[in-house]
């Protein structure tokens, strides 16, 4: 049992610490293309902080499961 809050601690701890490297990286590379589109720097923003919120999600997901593959246990 103890494990396991370990292995989703770390998960929680993975999600705090990789999403602003994301959103910087994701920032740089969709806010300019989206606000030539748009001409909203809000509308550019908030693009690129949904899309660090799904990008974080699916990389916990993915380290969920090879966590899962590996050790055998629930993360």
């Amino acid at each position: 049992m103890k494990t396991g809050r370990m292995k989703t601690g770390l998960l929680v701890l993975f999600a705090l610490v990789w999403a602003p490297i994301v959103w910087l990286a994701l920032g740089s590379m969709l806010a300019p293309p989206v606000f030539a589109l748009t001409g909203s720097h809000a509308a550019a923003g908030a693009a690129s902080v949904i899309s660090t919120g799904g990008i974080v999600y699916m990389f916990v997901r993915l380290l969920g499961q090879f966590s899962r593959k590996i050790g055998g246990g629930e993360a």
